[in-house]
């Protein structure tokens, strides 16, 4: 959590994100991310599931992909990008 008074200046990684604060900087989460009310973020988001509340300030782009089903395939790809063929 990012709070009120904080100023974060980086890129972000996490599971989830709630900001009441201000980040310059690259967000990602695997889960969701919520901007509260007084937020500000500068910058992009990656995520899957987005909230963005009245009285925050959003600038960047937002890219969502379904975090629990993107990875499920690529398991079922595996390294060489082929689902589930037998090569032998």
């Amino acid at each position: 959590m990012v709070g009120p008074t904080a100023k974060v200046n980086a890129a972000i990684v996490t599971k989830r994100l709630i900001s009441y604060g201000e980040i310059h900087g690259e967000v990602t989460a695997n889960e969701q991310v919520t901007l509260k009310g007084p937020a500000v973020q500068t910058g992009d988001i990656s995520t899957p599931s987005i909230s963005v509340e009245s009285g925050s300030t959003f600038n960047g782009s937002i890219t969502m992909k379904r975090g629990a089903v993107t990875e499920l395939r690529q398991n079922e790809m595996g390294e060489h990008g082929s689902a589930g063929l037998n090569h032998s």
